[in-house]
């Protein structure tokens, strides 16, 4: 009798577990966008003004930290970005423009894919770099953008991936 009490036990105490589940969960996947809107202008632009080798620092000024904007609006656009150049036209109605700086070890990584998942209004940005030989000990900025439709968040964090 003891042993069928604490199977029922057991399996209700299972049931509980599942019953907790998160099943409304909705979750998106979205990869920056590349059709349908000049994103060789922008590409052109950032890879020209925003050198994502070096030290230049059209959006983190005088910067060291790790951070990562979402721009939704041209107001945005204007109060962030510190350069001289005109930035190309983006349909903020539309799109929001992510950019960011990570500060990792090793040499120089560029990154080969990236992704941006939705999660009940929050987003995760993952990066994924190649995984490379140890280098030298110094560490280095990463930078990286990318297009995304434009959705509501309440915040962001950012991943990044070591592949092979």
């Amino acid at each position: 009798m003891r042993k069928v009490a604490f199977l029922i036990i057991g399996l209700l105490s299972l049931g509980m577990f599942c019953a907790c589940s998160n099943e409304d969960e909705t979750v998106n996947v979205y990869v920056p966008i590349e059709e349908g809107v000049d994103y060789a202008a922008i590409a052109n632009f950032i890879q020209s003004n925003y050198d994502l080798g070096t030290e230049h620092r059209c959006f983190f000024e005088d910067s060291n930290e790790r951070q990562c904007l979402v721009i939704s609006s041209t107001n945005e656009l204007i109060s962030r970005y510190t350069g001289v150049e005109a930035f190309p036209d983006v349909d903020f109605n539309k799109y929001m423009l992510i950019v960011g700086q990570e500060m990792i070890p090793s040499s120089y990584h560029t990154i080969q894919r990236q992704e941006l998942v939705s999660k009940d209004g929050d987003l995760e940005l993952n990066l994924y770099i190649p995984q490379l030989e140890s280098g030298y000990g110094a560490v280095q900025h990463l930078f990286y953008w990318g297009l995304y439709p434009k959705m509501q968040h309440s915040k962001i964090s950012v991943t990044i991936h070591k592949e092979l």
